[in-house]
């Protein structure tokens, strides 16, 4: 059944309601055939709500996925609205996809300069049918009006010091009672993170250094001061003042992903827990935004922006959320896999296929 983000299960029990029959039943076209169409319909899904971090003055862009799960070609409205009542604007505000077909919306919001540090905005990002206003979907992205973060000042070591590791974004190491946390960037090499600060702050924005503005997965070098900290836990954490920052290989948004495994076989009727496994076999990270995996019954899912590391398995889930295995979801009211045969196919954002498995 293609999943209206529960829109059909909403509308089959509100009519249930009002006329009150006897029983509800759901029958499908043939019960041999796992994720047969129960009914075409019209449909739309965003995917899930997201948080950001932010100072006063700037502007936040959050990016999601609108997908048309319906056969029919539909156009839908996308409206943004700021529970703090902050300027908004949402690229594109109508879009027309034909059935089964997404497209990505961009939403940003712009923090005023008055507003109050820890002050934290509801961004309502809703898309409705053109062809009924009663098939809507929504998302609320959160935003926290920061405040930056100072470490205590400690002894630099005497030598400056270069490491090279992958750059993303994580939660900043305690060092303040109570724990203020936040998002920062950091460095990690083989399974060490490296917090850099500048000038004693932690970097919690992005920034330039001569030029260059790194990428989440980047390959960096940093070069500067390494301390040995100790947050108020008392667990052990680096962080390296920042002398120097390069760029050693970008992100890329292709690369030898494998499909390792297919659980095809679930519990249940629904089998929630079916998942396909992959690994990323290359030795750079790889951007999974855009990409697709599909079985033969063109069940697709497509993939938000995720950073695989080499080395690193995920797992995407027929309806439960795993996130140690990366946390993806088809979202799908009933089973996915075939268990007598099926293929998964894994393509690129560009639509190049990566790898093909069959049972």
């Amino acid at each position: 059944m293609w999943r209206r983000c529960g829109q059909t299960w909403r509308d089959t029990w509100g009519l249930a309601d009002e006329y009150n029959p006897p029983i509800v039943m759901i029958d499908t076209w043939n019960d041999l055939e796992e994720g047969t169409d129960i009914e075409y319909g019209i449909g739309e899904c965003l995917i899930p709500s997201r948080q950001e971090l932010a100072l006063p003055g700037r502007q936040v862009v959050y990016t999601h996925t609108v997908a048309n799960t319906g056969k029919f070609t539909d156009t839908f409205y996308v409206t943004a609205q700021s529970s703090s009542a902050w300027p908004t604007a949402m690229d594109p505000i109508s879009t027309t996809l034909v059935g089964h077909t997404s497209t990505t919306l961009l939403a940003s919001l712009t923090i005023p300069e008055t507003a109050n540090r820890g002050t934290c905005d509801r961004l309502v990002i809703t898309a409705t049918s053109g062809l009924s206003t009663a098939v809507h979907s929504s998302v609320v992205d959160t935003t926290t009006v920061a405040y930056p973060i100072h470490l205590p000042l400690v002894m630099r070591n005497a030598t400056i010091t270069s490491v090279t590791g992958i750059y993303l974004s994580v939660g900043n190491p305690c060092t303040t009672d109570p724990c203020l946390p936040c998002i920062v960037y950091a460095v990690l090499v083989d399974d060490t993170y490296y917090y850099p600060t500048v000038q004693g702050f932690w970097l919690w924005e992005n920034r330039s250094w001569d030029g260059y503005t790194p990428v989440h997965g980047d390959i960096v070098t940093v070069t500067g001061y390494v301390n040995e900290r100790v947050d108020i836990f008392g667990d052990p954490f680096r962080n390296i003042e920042v002398v120097s920052l390069e760029l050693v290989q970008p992100l890329t948004t292709t690369g030898n992903v494998v499909i390792t495994y297919i659980f095809y076989d679930g519990a249940g009727n629904q089998e929630p827990d079916e998942y396909v496994e992959i690994r990323n076999d290359d030795i750079k990270c790889i951007q999974l935004r855009d990409w697709t995996l599909r079985n033969q019954q063109n069940h697709v899912f497509t993939f938000r922006r995720h950073i695989m590391r080499p080395g690193q398995i995920c797992r995407i889930y027929t309806n439960e959320y795993h996130w140690e295995w990366c946390d993806f979801n088809y979202e799908s009211g009933s089973a996915i896999w075939n268990n007598s045969s099926d293929c998964a196919d894994l393509r690129n954002s560009t639509g190049t296929q990566i790898d093909n498995c069959c049972y």
